[in-house]
């Protein structure tokens, strides 16, 4: 037998049984959700951490899916973490329901070896009992397309106490913010001042997306601060009382919800391009916003005035010429964002499929580089015959 014919066929097999084993492995990566480790006040704001486990695979897609209970808590804002900048479509939170979801996706995913975070949700205790958030079946951890999640290793967040509110025996700070006057409303200013009073000692504020987190920043002179907040999000102005003992009074803690990112682009949707008179077109749209959400669209058609409108939207009864249709997304901001896309609408009994034909020849035309090469070439050439000629002369 021809020994070098058996060591290609081992060499072959031995490739095969060395390709990377996360190729053919079970999924192996697990989904945690962190909470504090203390009870919690009623009506006291706390965070939540989604993470990830290790795996020698970075997770390209991701989709929290979790569930509370309604009577005891209510979730206000959920954000993203680290390198998860790309919210997907269809996240949110049902407060109905007592769900969330969050799913998001980035264009390169490191392998990672220890724990990371995913995304944070904020929620807001409403009444003393013990209470959990747990994790749903249905999330899903992908990369290129392969589900890599271990259900197993799923950690759901148990056991949390909630207790009747404190009293204080100090009076904590009022703060007003007159850039964003509203607790619960989304703004696009993103310069923020916040007063504080009584201003009687120094005290200690923070700027942070954790609204659990203590002010640690000293600001002895005067009762007002101006920042600005970047990136996009819920942010908590949080300020304290430093007393003369080295003491800190109680936390107050106020949030600003700003966004001036305009929602994703997007195109609307109709099957053709041309129509016959009276025909009916469906128009579809939607798109995602990365912070507040769509809050409406509104629909304009040939310049006309903008109207709110739902997806999917008719149009009936088509009249002959040209239709512009322009829908307008705006979030709970106020940002907005345009897409657009048009139609032609022809007397009734034109047969379009020969208008089809003649669109497709003009494309397949404009494609063909044939003739234009053959022109190009016919000019190069008789460009270079004309500078042979004047070389020749020159000699």
């Amino acid at each position: 037998m021809d020994r070098g014919w058996v060591r290609r066929v081992g060499g072959a097999v031995a490739a095969v049984l060395s390709w990377p084993l996360f190729a053919f492995a079970a999924p192996s990566v697990g989904m945690s959700v962190v909470g504090p480790g203390t009870p919690v006040e009623v009506g006291e704001r706390f965070g939540i951490i989604i993470q990830f486990s290790d795996s020698a695979t970075g997770i390209d897609t991701a989709r929290a899916e979790l569930q509370y209970d309604t009577n005891f808590l209510e979730a206000e804002d959920m954000s993203l973490l680290g390198s998860w900048w790309n919210i997907a479509p269809g996240s949110g939170i049902d407060a109905k329901q007592g769900t969330i979801s969050l799913g998001a996706y980035r264009r390169a995913a490191e392998p990672n070896t220890t724990p990371f975070d995913f995304g944070m949700i904020v929620f807001t205790a409403k009444k003393v009992g013990t209470t959990s958030v747990s994790i749903l079946s249905d999330s899903i951890l992908l990369h290129d397309g392969a589900d890599l999640q271990d259900t197993t290793k799923f950690s759901s967040f148990k056991n949390l106490s909630i207790v009747e509110k404190v009293s204080q025996t100090t009076t904590p700070l009022s703060v007003t913010c007159a850039s964003h006057p509203s607790d619960d409303t989304w703004y696009q200013a993103e310069q923020a001042t916040c007063i504080w009073s009584p201003f009687t000692n120094p005290v200690l504020v923070g700027l942070t997306q954790n609204p659990t987190s203590v002010p640690t920043e000293p600001r002895p002179s005067e009762p007002a601060l101006w920042f600005s907040t970047t990136p996009d999000g819920a942010w908590y102005f949080q300020v304290a009382e430093e007393r003369d003992d080295g003491s800190i009074g109680p936390v107050t803690s106020r949030r600003l919800r700003i966004d001036r990112t305009p929602p994703n682009p997007f195109e609307p949707h109709i099957d053709r391009t041309r129509w016959l008179e009276g025909e009916t077109v469906l128009v579809t749209f939607g798109t995602t916003d990365q912070t507040s959400g769509v809050a409406k669209y509104e629909i304009s058609l040939n310049d006309g005035p903008f109207q709110e409108k739902t997806s999917p939207f008719a149009i009936a009864d088509l009249s002959v010429g040209d239709l512009l249709i322009e829908v307008r997304a705006t979030d709970r901001a106020g940002n907005t964002r345009y897409g657009k896309t048009g139609l032609r609408v022809y007397p009734e009994g034109t047969d379009l499929s020969e208008l089809d034909a003649e669109q497709e020849k003009e494309i397949a035309e404009a494609n063909d580089p044939g003739w234009g090469l053959i022109l190009i070439c016919s000019l190069i050439i008789v460009f270079a015959g004309i500078l042979y000629a004047i070389s020749r002369r020159r000699k």
